[in-house]
This record gives C-alpha cells, structure tokens and sequence, in this order.
C-alpha cells in the first residue's frame, strides 16, 4: 500500500513553470505568467501608476501602448518600458 501512495504523489507532481525573460526599463524579470494586464507589468517593474506603458516592437512600426487593463501575451525577449505623462519620444507634449 505504500508504495501506491507512493507513486500517486508522483503522478501528481506538477510539470515545471515555464519562465520568460522580459525587460522592463532595460532590467531583466523572470516571470511564470503567459499573460499579464499592463498594471501588474507596471507592478512588477515599479513604474508610477500614472505613467504610460509601452511594449517594444521591432522595425519601423510605433511601439504599442499598453493600459492597465489590457492583457498582454509575453514571451521571451519582450521589451517594455515607461514614459511619465507629457512625454512624447522623449519630447515634452504641449
């Protein structure tokens, strides 16, 4: 009997999380969520709430803005950084 219980916690072991390497602000942040809203991102890179999120994307296509509620599919590589309001490519917005 034991060795029935035995291999049925096995059976239940959990499949290891899969991690993905992301960058906020240029720091690097190993996270286990597929997806994740802009206000936990902004959570976890300790950016302002009152700051404007953006995800990197590569080329000449403008990067993608990202708000608090919007979810977001990550993977390995993505880069996001902040920008505090009235700041536009790096520009003061009049």
């Amino acid at each position: 009997m034991d060795k029935e219980r035995s291999n049925e916690r096995k059976g239940k072991e959990k499949a290891p999380e899969k991690k993905f390497l992301i960058f906020i602000n240029d720091t690097k942040y190993f996270v286990t969520k597929e997806q994740m809203t802009g206000a936990e991102l902004k959570y976890l890179g300790e950016i302002p709430s009152g700051n404007r999120l953006f995800k990197e994307v590569p080329g000449k296509e403008p990067d993608q803005p990202i708000g608090d509620d919007m979810m977001v599919e990550l993977k390995s590589g993505d880069k996001f950084y902040d920008l505090p309001p009235g700041v536009v490519g790096g520009d003061l917005y009049c």
